[in-house]
């Protein structure tokens, strides 16, 4: 971190990097993004926030009686089998479930599904995230190795993998230590629109820092991330000093044109006598 945080006020706004490790964020724009739209239908259920796609057959949910997750669910029809599944645990940086929940809402809103994006795994590739394979799974990881995205290569029952009988064919997971210590999980069934999680993997390996309070950053997190005060212009006392600095010249103004020399004023004529 490249501000010492004893030196800095909790409620500090900081821009941080890497995104995934900087903490949950604002995990209400998840439901206000969707809302805002005017095309999604809301209902309050035992369990959290449930919201309906245009078309009832896409249902995005929040848990908050659990972890506070999200779970994405679409239908061959309403109330019907479902297709795939995207689940994201409530410690998930907003941005990434923003990410997919966005795109799926456009794809929704559009006619034309037919995506053929660059693979996930392509994109982390073009970013510099290295690769390994090991027990018939394809990884992709972060340059700090604190993040990762993984592709199962490994033949399995797509009921199964609904069900949650076994691992989603995509799994994205970011923490400094997996054992201990705060760390979030992205999970995607087969079926999941590829182009989807695309979306997610941008926001999972995007260089733009986001803004997040000092207290609200993990502090396990703290020495393995870039951060620095997001507000940068001078406290309103020291602008007022500034104003009050005599001869004080603004950057990039020309400076004033010294008068011209002054006509003296013409002799009386003499009085006549």
């Amino acid at each position: 971190m490249t501000s010492s945080p004893d030196r800095l006020a909790p409620h500090t706004r900081m821009l941080v990097h890497p995104l995934y490790l900087a903490g949950p964020g604002d995990t209400t724009a998840i439901e206000t993004s969707l809302r805002g739209t005017g095309r999604w239908g809301r209902v309050v259920t035992r369990a959290g926030p449930l919201l309906a796609g245009p078309c009832h057959d896409v249902l995005v949910a929040q848990f908050t009686d659990q972890d506070g997750g999200w779970r994405i669910t679409q239908y061959r029809e309403p109330l019907g089998m479902p297709l795939w599944t995207a689940t994201f645990s409530g410690s998930t940086p907003a941005e990434i479930t923003t990410a997919f929940t966005a795109a799926l809402d456009q794809w929704l809103n559009t006619a034309d599904h037919d995506h053929r994006p660059i693979s996930p795994i392509g994109i982390l590739a073009e970013r510099g995230w290295e690769s390994s394979e090991a027990a018939g799974h394809l990884y992709r990881h972060s340059p700090d190795s604190h993040a990762y995205l993984r592709l199962s290569t490994r033949d399995f029952d797509e009921y199964a993998e609904l069900e949650g009988r076994c691992p989603a064919q995509w799994t994205m997971y970011a923490g400094v230590e997996q054992v201990n210590g705060e760390r979030w999980q992205a999970h995607f069934t087969a079926a999941t629109p590829l182009h989807l999680i695309r979306e997610a993997t941008l926001a999972l390996s995007s260089p733009t820092p986001v803004e997040r309070p000092l207290h609200a950053i993990p502090e396990r997190n703290l020495p393995y991330v870039t951060a620095k005060p997001a507000d940068t212009t001078p406290a309103p006392r020291s602008a007022a000093a500034l104003a009050r600095t005599p001869h004080r010249q603004q950057l990039g103004t020309r400076p004033p044109t010294p008068p011209g020399p002054t006509t003296p004023p013409s002799a009386s004529p003499p009085r006549g006598r």
